[in-house]
């Protein structure tokens, strides 16, 4: 087994999954207060080569390799847009969620771009019901709404329900969603405003050009150790 080969295929793979993940970020760039992700490196331990494709005698060593360690999302504030809407609200506190309904349970989201739905609940652009802090779903009668910087929402002059803002160990799992444990919080929100996301399109538009080149050279060095190894076979076999 060509080692070089090994070595650089290695190479080729980190580098896709890195490419994934910016790939991703780079579709959120607009999507209201996405956190961007990214991938934690290390060096990996010193592999045993084996023949018979992995499953026979120790035939050598692999060199260490960088391979990922853990995925991790940078939490720091996006830029926050004034939209005018009242129903719009956005989060000023790094790592802290808004609570919605989801299949299963309570989710979390940064995003405060809300609605009210037809039966008066309180929503979120996808239809789940926006939860107060004793995850109950929030009800609005008619009229007017003002949302306050501490989270009450005002309907009419009068205070009828307070957004729930949470802190905790919370994991990612897909459509601007968190899950975990929430612990209800003091709200500091800026209201009329939703947060972007904090994706640099630039930077990550750097960060994936020198990643694809690396991604390049990986593989021409497994087509350049491919045509040694033919040329070593051809010269056994003229011999």
């Amino acid at each position: 087994m060509n080692k070089g080969v090994l070595s650089a295929a290695s190479a080729m793979q980190t580098s896709q999954q890195w490419l994934d993940v910016i790939a991703n970020n780079l579709a959120n760039a607009s999507t209201v207060g996405f956190k961007r992700d990214g991938l934690a490196l290390e060096e990996g331990f010193e592999g045993i080569v084996r023949s018979d494709g992995g499953a026979g005698e120790p035939v050598g060593t692999l060199g260490r390799k960088a391979v990922v360690a853990l995925g991790y999302s940078d939490t720091s504030q996006g830029a926050l847009v004034p939209t005018g809407n009242p129903l719009d609200v956005a989060l000023t506190a790094p790592s802290t969620y808004f609570a919605v309904e989801a299949a299963g349970g309570v989710a979390y989201t940064r995003n405060g771009s809300f609605r009210i739905g037809a039966d008066g609940g309180l929503t979120d652009q996808s239809g789940r019901a926006v939860l107060d802090e004793g995850n109950a779903p929030i009800r609005l009668g008619k009229g007017p709404v003002e949302i306050s910087a501490e989270g009450t929402i005002v309907q009419g002059g009068v205070p009828v329900a307070k957004l729930g803002v949470f802190q905790g160990d919370l994991r990612k799992v897909g459509g601007n969603l968190y899950v975990g444990t929430g612990t209800p919080v003091e709200a500091r929100l800026q209201p009329g405003h939703l947060e972007s996301s904090n994706v640099n399109a630039i930077e990550e538009m750097v960060a994936m050009i020198r990643l694809n080149r690396v991604f390049e050279m990986a593989q021409k060095a497994i087509l350049s150790q491919d045509e040694s190894s033919q040329r070593l076979i051809q010269s056994a076999q003229d011999r």
